[in-house]
């Protein structure tokens, strides 16, 4: 009885297979059509919508002078892409500016924040009873920092506020937590100082928001004296104005 040899199957090499996308290239035409009908059906941007409610939150946080958060933004905007984000953003800053005159300010990238900016020119002889009582705080506090070449304690603020007729238990938390919320102020902690002891600087929303020649003349009037009897501070105010371009501030 004859036995048949077993015939070993034939494979063909993997180098010889032909690729599965040549075998089915009908599959690799359906999932183009998959995507661009994906890409047809999706939901365009509506920019005026999206604009209108950037502008309404910058509005009401202008109110509390608060900061405004990138990422709070983006979540008001349920995560809108970043391309589109800016789109938005720019024509937010453009209708601010042309229908409120506001400028829109936005800190270094990292810090992923921006504040409303109202530049308006003080009055030549505005004195502190033209001011609400919260900013004639505010710069009061500016004026004082300043004048200390930059920094001061926190306690030479009281005791100027006080002798000013402006008790310290009535003011302290507006100095040091609303204005430091605000970006006005920045406080700062005097290295191994027992009791702690803290400093106070301008912040970054005062650098950008206020001029040096502003707040010193509105010492000078307080203190009655003239802007220029202030020497070498008042040299300094004069050259970071002319860097800002704000000259016309000097007459």
């Amino acid at each position: 009885m004859s036995q048949r040899k077993s015939t070993p199957s034939q494979r063909i090499p993997s180098s010889q297979r032909t690729p599965s996308s040549q075998r089915n290239p009908s599959s690799q035409r359906s999932q183009s059509q998959r995507a661009n009908t994906s890409q047809a059906t999706e939901e365009p941007v509506d920019v005026d919508r999206l604009v209108a409610e950037v502008i309404q939150y910058f509005l009401v946080m202008e109110q509390k002078k608060f900061p405004i958060k990138r990422a709070d933004i983006i979540k008001l905007l349920n995560g809108i892409t970043s391309k589109n984000f800016k789109i938005v953003i720019s024509h937010a800053q453009k209708y601010l500016l042309d229908v409120f005159g506001f400028y829109l300010h936005e800190f270094d990238e990292k810090s992923g924040h921006y504040i409303l900016i109202n530049k308006v020119i003080m009055p030549k002889n505005l004195s502190h009873q033209d001011l609400s009582e919260s900013n004639t705080v505010l710069f009061l506090t500016l004026s004082a920092i300043f004048l200390s070449e930059g920094q001061i304690m926190e306690d030479e603020i009281w005791n100027m506020l006080s002798i000013l007729g402006y008790k310290t238990e009535d003011y302290k938390k507006l100095v040091t937590n609303d204005f430091v919320r605000q970006l006005y102020i920045n406080i700062e902690a005097v290295p191994q100082s027992d009791p702690p002891k803290l400093t106070l600087k301008w912040g970054e929303r005062a650098e950008v928001e206020f001029s040096k020649i502003e707040v010193l003349k509105f010492a000078a009037r307080i203190y009655g004296q003239s802007p220029e009897e202030f020497g070498t501070l008042w040299n300094v105010a004069v050259r970071e104005e002319k860097e800002r371009g704000g000259i016309d501030q000097l007459s």
